[in-house]
């Protein structure tokens, strides 16, 4: 799962078609088999139901009788892929992981919004050309590319004519009969030459250079899937007799163990940025979004006084750590205000005042008005 976000959504529901490799997202709140049915139908009302087989994984949004209702009465054979074995679904695993790339690039720290950048994140994987296919996924799927608006503006779009049921069904014909199977051919070839090079591979990691710029990778059990992979600048000192590397940091100071190669990655940095005075972050205390949507901080810095805080961007800050705390406060903060919200409104209902009950006391004296005495006793009488 993912962050929530502020309309609720945790998960997103992801959708392959294996013949041009278009992919579909869409965030969801929960992984019900009525929430996931309910948004395949909707996909399925946008791109229609010419498919034959749908293939999934073994979990029990997918496994339950409300879906295998669901893909017979759409004849639609249900294949699942095999347990604990994701390659078996390669095709959906790989757009997970370019999605995550992409949504992490995207966010950025503000990884509470994420289901907001889906729609471009989709639209930005089926524009990048596959080395299996050598073409778009979108230009498959709708043979056509995107338009842009460089494009549109040199179009008479009112006075170009449709395309008419002739030239629709030579494009159909061309598709199944020349793009199709090229895309199979090179397919098979690429297959081959990846076979070779993983027979062929070496795992011989070269030195570092001294005084290189690296990122650290950041270990597993990171909070979020869209929390970032490295942390950095770091210089590299000096290399162990043991083949690991000895690195400082932005102030000089030594980092207190060293690291293997393959939790290096080298980085090219300009030397100025290194040199640069660094301050010291106390915490941050507000933030405010530009016109331009990007987010500033409000950050206290320490050891100096509140008039020299400043509204800086996410970029100057050299680890995220900050600003995901700063976010998680902000989140703990919205918890309990809701928590009082709903704890006060309990309280006045709770608290509603009764109209004060009276007993009459039986004594000598009346304790009715008269005209309700004298009703009493003209009844009796």
């Amino acid at each position: 799962p993912l962050p929530v976000t502020d309309k609720g959504n945790i998960y997103v529901l992801v959708m392959v078609d294996l013949c041009t490799r278009y992919v579909i997202v869409r965030a969801l709140p929960n992984k019900n088999s009525s929430t996931v049915a309910q948004m395949i139908m909707d996909i399925f009302g946008d791109y229609g139901v010419a498919l034959s087989v749908f293939q999934s994984d073994n979990g029990k949004e997918f496994r339950n009788h409300l879906m295998n209702h669901f893909m017979k009465t759409l004849s639609i054979k249900h294949h699942f892929s095999l347990p604990y074995y994701k390659q078996s679904n390669g095709a959906v695993e790989n757009a997970n992981r370019h999605l995550t790339q992409t949504l992490r690039k995207m966010c950025g720290n503000d990884t509470h919004n994420w289901d907001d950048k889906l729609s471009i994140c989709q639209l930005v994987m089926n524009m990048k050309v596959k080395s299996r296919t050598g073409s778009t996924p979108f230009s498959l799927m709708f043979a056509r590319q995107v338009n842009t608006k460089r494009e549109t503006d040199k179009l008479n779009l009112n006075g170009r004519p449709p395309l008419t049921m002739d030239e629709l069904q030579t494009r159909i014909e061309h598709m199944n009969n020349v793009v199709f199977p090229a895309i199979k051919e090179r397919t098979e070839k690429l297959a081959e030459e990846y076979s070779k090079k993983l027979d062929e591979r070496r795992m011989i990691i070269e030195d570092i250079p001294f005084d290189s710029a690296v990122m650290i990778r950041l270990p597993e059990g990171r909070q979020s899937k869209l929390s970032p992979l490295y942390a950095g600048p770091y210089i590299v000192v000096r290399r162990t007799m043991a083949g690991n590397y000895i690195l400082k940091d932005e102030t000089n100071e030594l980092l207190h163990r060293e690291y293997t190669p393959s939790e290096l990655k080298l980085v090219n940095i300009d030397e100025t940025d290194i040199e640069n005075e660094i301050y010291e972050v106390e915490e941050i205390r507000d933030h405010r979004k530009r016109s331009d949507g990007v987010i500033e901080y409000l950050v206290k810095w320490s050891g100096y006084e509140d008039r020299y805080n400043d509204y800086i961007t996410e970029d100057l800050f050299s680890t995220p750590i900050p600003i995901q705390e700063y976010w998680a406060k902000v989140r703990r903060n919205n918890a309990t205000d809701n928590q009082k919200t709903k704890s006060n409104k309990t309280n006045s209902t709770t608290n509603v005042p009764r109209r004060r009950q009276t007993k009459r006391v039986l004594t000598g004296e009346p304790t009715t008005n008269p005209h309700q005495a004298s009703k009493k006793k003209h009844k009796s009488a």
